[in-house]
């Protein structure tokens, strides 16, 4: 599972890094209805020891449902998949950067949802779909950050995101 895993992030970064467009062509605008649904989400800290146990780089599980509102917007909810009723509610956009399709997300808590006072900001991108690949998935890639401080860790921790489609 574990080379799963780090072959995902190298076939993630190819891919984006990837131009198979030769005459400069820019690609098909993705819709922002594609971030519609339900995403598994996972974030890894950036440490840069190879030796470390793959294990010990996790940051954070949850699931995340988006819904497109409006011509750019996007909104919705993660939760973590061991306590469904704690999370965060998101806010933010998408937009066109070229030949791909990025996001740029807020998440905030709420007493509700258990995580007042609780902020992390998400931006990525859409990963394109290799022209000869077999059973892709759509995943979203990127970052987040810590934004505020809470339950005794400080604000500013950087993780890599990325959330492979749950359901549409």
């Amino acid at each position: 599972m574990k080379l799963l895993y780090a072959f995902l992030f190298i076939a993630v970064v190819l891919t984006a890094c990837n131009n198979e467009q030769a005459n400069n062509k820019p690609a098909n605008k993705i819709d922002g209805s594609f971030l519609n649904g339900s995403w598994t989400y996972r974030s890894l800290l950036n440490d840069t020891a190879w030796q470390n146990d793959f294990d010990s780089l996790e940051f954070a599980a949850a699931i995340m449902n988006l819904k497109k509102m409006g011509n750019d917007s996007v909104s919705g909810l993660l939760y973590w998949s061991q306590n469904p009723y704690q999370g965060l509610k998101i806010t933010g956009k998408y937009y066109y950067n070229d030949t791909v399709t990025c996001y740029s997300l807020v998440g905030v808590g709420d007493s509700s949802l258990g995580t007042a006072g609780w902020q992390y900001n998400y931006q990525g991108y859409v990963v394109p779909h290799w022209s000869l690949g077999v059973n892709q998935a759509d995943v979203l890639v990127g970052s987040t950050v810590r934004a505020k401080p809470h339950s005794g860790e400080p604000a500013g921790i950087v993780a890599t995101t990325y959330m492979v489609r749950r359901s549409k």
